[in-house]
């Protein structure tokens, strides 16, 4: 176990997974450099009082796409703190610089008032095995605290499919369906992973879309309707289906269909009038077919 003032490397990376006594939040984050950092909030010794206190809790990309600024509001007296942190790999493998500095991030409420973290640890080494607790607050007597448990590592990458059966339709039998459009989805285009940022959301419903800039949309189904052609498949934790002119895939890290491995027919509307309201980048969402078809 190493030690260090205020930065406590104690524990291994599956660990954090797991649910810690007195742990009310996590968060993960990945730069553009594929290096995630997940942390648990802990209150020791657990307090369920603190989830108020701390009335708002997240983690913004820093400008430099590889950091993140870590951010909690306290709501009850009108407060925010916390510290700027990021990660980049050594030549060792497994092995990360970590930096943690004060907090650049500041809130859109201009009532609330900054305080700065009791200390900031010098630039550290961990590994992929190690957990950084980082204290947030402290009482006076020291009795009472609340804690970050940070890990660091590269982020997963979704497996391209190998699943060589023939599709089939999709029935109820199959089981539920589960689009998880998660940080660690990623989308490919015509064999190449696709490296510029795109969006995604989840609203009800079983329908899949996705925007390619200068296609328009395709509107996704696991059954057959009118208008629709049979020119894709859903492969285990794959979406995959023929585009106007390249091949578009969007890998996820789970099995999609029933919790189960397997082949499905994906039909495909092509609607090249659609033009998203945001900006023009890669997009892909769920939603309720009759929202998603153009209208006439």
């Amino acid at each position: 176990m190493r030690k260090t003032s205020f930065f406590l490397v104690i524990s291994a990376w599956s660990t954090l997974a797991q649910q810690r006594p007195g742990t009310f939040m996590s968060h993960g984050f990945s730069g553009s450099n594929n290096i995630e950092l997940r942390l648990a909030v802990v209150a020791k010794p657990p307090d369920a009082n603190l989830a108020t206190l701390m009335s708002v809790s997240g983690i913004a990309s820093a400008d430099s796409g590889n950091g993140a600024s870590r951010f909690v509001i306290d709501g009850v007296h009108r407060q925010y703190f916390g510290y700027d942190i990021s990660a980049e790999a050594t030549s060792v493998a497994g092995q990360y610089r970590v930096t943690i500095a004060p907090l650049t991030w500041t809130p859109k409420d201009q009532g609330l008032t900054p305080v700065r973290l009791p200390k900031y640890p010098e630039p550290q080494l961990v590994n992929e095995s190690d957990t950084i607790e980082l204290d947030l607050l402290v009482s006076p007597d020291g009795k009472q605290r609340v804690s970050d448990y940070i890990q660091v590592g590269m982020k997963p990458e979704p497996l391209a499919a190998t699943n060589k059966q023939q599709p089939r339709d999709y029935t109820l039998d199959d089981g539920p369906v589960n689009f998880d459009f998660d940080n660690d989805t990623s989308v490919w285009v015509d064999g190449e992973k696709y490296e510029d940022s795109y969006g995604s959301e989840t609203k009800t419903g079983a329908t899949v879309w996705f925007f390619y800039p200068g296609q328009g949309r395709y509107i996704l189904s696991l059954v057959p309707h009118e208008g629709f052609s049979q020119t894709g498949a859903v492969r285990d934790n794959v979406i995959a289906f023929q585009g106007d002119a390249q091949q578009f895939e969007i890998r996820t890290m789970k099995l999609i269909v029933g919790g189960s491995h397997g082949v499905w027919n994906l039909y495909v509307l092509h609607d090249p009038t659609y033009q998203p309201q945001e900006a023009a980048q890669v997009r892909f969402a769920t939603d309720r077919l009759e929202n998603l078809l153009p209208k006439r």
